[in-house]
């Protein structure tokens, strides 16, 4: 049992030591599930989803449960001697009677006019003012349900879903450039690492051809076909190669750094390392085919586009201040009146309240306001419209540049290969005209040096090319 810990502990250690080495993809996973800005996009987003849906609900009724209890200090008497004269109060009832009796015969209603004419005398020479009407009461309650429905909200809910829908799509548009963007970071940082590893093994390769020159001049030397120089000028050449891969190997752990702080691995540069190759560079899009694609999928001219959208909205919307607004709505409740508070759930009555009504609301005039948001609006979509002109301008340029800078670059891959062939070759033979003795050392150093050389250019023309052919794919939108 405790072997066996032993053994599982020092494996992991093992691994430990050994580090984890990253893909490209493994990388750009890594990058889009820890990147901030992401992670903000996908909020807003979400926020846009929210700003859509409460535009929606804008249009539909609004339900609104009220109560309210009022005191009125003074209020309106329909039948106070201050609101009706003297003479009208003074009228006598059993008159009125008589007169609706008198109606009543000439219309031959045979059951009020004998009616009236019984309750007559019970009234004869009462005036209205000998009667005691009840004062109002001074408190008043209500509570009910109204609900309140928007017919035409001056278009401003068509024209807010319109704008909310076209911000939504430009976020959208926003958050896929931010990863296209990312992705280029990771990209353009995973090539460099590529680059530094490849620069790496070129040195290690180099100093192992200086290892086996350093020998093979040991040798010539003991049989003596060379001299003492010649194995103190390879063991220099030895110490220089070594020299070199230290160097190479800072420049690495640097680029690892880099990686590793661009897509948030939790893991020591030490232990780091990328697999994979560059791609064969293989570009064969004309800058007509280039240009076109880049004025149809260009995330920033789409954005742009989306937002000009937008600005056209802001016109329209300014535009709904002058249109009226139409609703309709309808309650239902109670209302009671009491004179004490005591009395408010013993003594008072409540009656029902139910209105149903359509209301027209229309500002003819706000002192030029509505004039002047407009104009406003209109302004803004011009200067929109000159800075989105400047801005295709900047990439129309960029996408030349970059194209011309892709083509240089893959020019020089297709240079760099033939030589590199030769080259190769060149070591070869010398090696072994050297081992024959018909060759210097010299010789071979210089093919040797030659052999690194064009390895290093074209591993740096490959890494050039990659880097040109992720800035024209990001202007193109298709990276």
């Amino acid at each position: 049992m405790r072997f066996q810990r032993i053994l599982l502990f020092t494996i992991a250690i093992l691994t430990f030591a050994q580090g984890a080495s990253y893909t490209l993809d493994q990388l750009l996973e890594e990058a889009y599930r820890n990147s901030r800005q992401l992670q903000t996009l996908q909020n807003e987003i979400q926020k846009a989803e929210s700003q859509v849906n409460g535009t929606l609900g804008s249009a539909l009724p609004s339900v609104i449960l009220s109560a309210n209890v009022s005191h009125a200090f003074a209020q309106y008497n329909a039948f106070g001697s201050n609101e009706i004269d003297t003479a009208a109060m003074n009228f006598k009832i059993d008159s009125l009677y008589q007169l609706m009796a008198m109606h009543a015969r000439s219309r031959g209603d045979t059951v009020t006019g004998p009616l009236l004419q019984k309750i007559g005398p019970a009234i004869t020479g009462v005036t209205l003012s000998q009667i005691p009407f009840p004062e109002p009461n001074d408190n008043t309650v209500t509570f009910g349900i109204t609900v309140n429905q928007p017919l035409f909200a001056q278009g401003k809910v068509r024209v807010g879903l319109k704008i909310a829908k076209l911000y939504q799509a430009t976020l959208l548009c926003k958050y896929l450039e931010a990863k296209m963007l990312l992705k280029a970071r990771i990209m353009r940082l995973y090539y460099r690492a590529l680059l530094a590893q490849n620069t790496e093994e070129i040195k290690k390769q180099a100093l192992k051809l200086a290892e086996e020159t350093h020998r093979l001049t040991v040798v010539q030397n003991a049989a003596g076909n060379s001299s003492d120089l010649d194995t103190l000028s390879s063991r220099i050449r030895v110490a220089t190669a070594s020299l070199d891969i230290q160097r190479t190997r800072t420049d690495k752990l640097t680029a690892y750094d880099a990686l590793i702080t661009a897509t948030g691995i939790i893991d020591r540069t030490s232990t780091v390392s990328v697999q994979g190759d560059f791609p064969p560079p293989d570009f064969t899009m004309t800058l007509e085919e280039a240009e076109s694609q880049v004025h149809k999928d260009n995330m920033t001219l789409k954005q742009l586009r989306g937002n000009e959208s937008i600005q056209e909205q802001m016109i329209r919307l300014a535009r709904t201040d002058f249109y009226p607004l139409a609703f309709a709505t309808a309650s239902i409740g109670q209302i009671g009146q009491f004179s004490d508070g005591r009395d408010m759930f013993r003594q008072t009555s409540y009656f029902d309240n139910r209105i149903v009504g359509l209301g027209l609301s229309w500002t003819i005039f706000r002192g030029f306001q509505n004039y002047q948001k407009l104009i406003q609006a209109k302004i803004d979509l011009d200067n929109f419209k000159l800075n989105q002109r400047e801005t295709t301008d900047n990439i129309d340029l960029a996408v030349r540049t970059a194209y011309e800078q892709l083509t240089l670059n893959l020019d020089q891959v297709k240079q760099t290969e033939f030589p590199l062939r030769l080259a190769e070759k060149a070591y070869s033979i010398s090696k072994v005209a050297y081992e024959i003795g018909s060759k210097t050392l010299l010789d071979v150093q210089n093919a040797e040096y030659n052999l690194n050389d064009v390895r290093m250019g074209y591993s740096a023309a490959l890494f050039a090319f990659h880097m040109a052919l992720i800035d024209l794919k990001v202007l193109m939108g298709t990276l």
